[in-house]
């Protein structure tokens, strides 16, 4: 197994040559499971990341000789913003048919205070900014992904690591990650 780190909101992903030349010659499956998982991120932050991050690292995938699939670590509340019925496992068209590069451009078109004078407006019926820019991050997977083999997961948490890359690790403490923290240290 080999792990390539980079940074979602650094120019080419922060990889290094040596990870970029990792990715396109030695690595045949890439799983994405990086994101901001504040709720209340500013919308802009949630976009850079949950977002352009994404964007960006299946573009990087889809330029290797190598990777024969991409797997994107998303949310099971990515559907949150349907109030009625079933939710089916399957991505779901914006309101309208609208197209999710449109709405980020739109958004982006927005200065900073307007951004954040508007953001409940924008996200409509998702509770918050991360399940919103999950839900983005998913529908332009689904057009952009091409031939390469894709696969979205929606676990309805991500916690703590028990072994890899070291016991324990973590680096929030955020939702179920606090509990288990206090759990650890005998709190709870």
């Amino acid at each position: 197994m080999k792990v390539v780190s980079g940074d979602l909101t650094a120019k080419g992903l922060g990889l290094t040559d040596y990870g970029r030349e990792i990715l396109n010659s030695h690595i045949d499956v890439v799983i994405n499971c990086a994101a901001s998982v504040n709720f209340d991120d500013p919308l802009q932050d949630a976009l850079s990341i949950n977002y352009f991050g994404v964007l960006k690292l299946l573009e990087i995938v889809k330029k290797s000789n190598k990777v024969l699939v991409f797997t994107h670590v998303s949310t099971a509340y990515v559907n949150t913003n349907r109030r009625s019925g079933l939710i089916e496992e399957k991505v779901y068209d914006l309101e309208g048919k609208q197209d999710p590069e449109d709405l980020v451009k739109e958004i982006m078109k927005l200065n900073p205070q307007q951004i954040q004078e508007q953001e409940k407006k924008i996200i409509g019926a998702w509770p918050n900014t991360y399940t919103f820019t999950k839900n983005l991050a998913e529908k332009v997977i689904k057009k952009k992904h091409g031939n390469l083999k894709t696969i979205i997961i929606r676990p309805s948490i991500v916690i703590s690591s028990a072994a890899e890359p070291v016991v324990g690790w973590t680096e929030t403490i955020s939702a179920m990650g606090g509990v288990m923290f206090a759990v650890t240290l005998g709190l709870i």
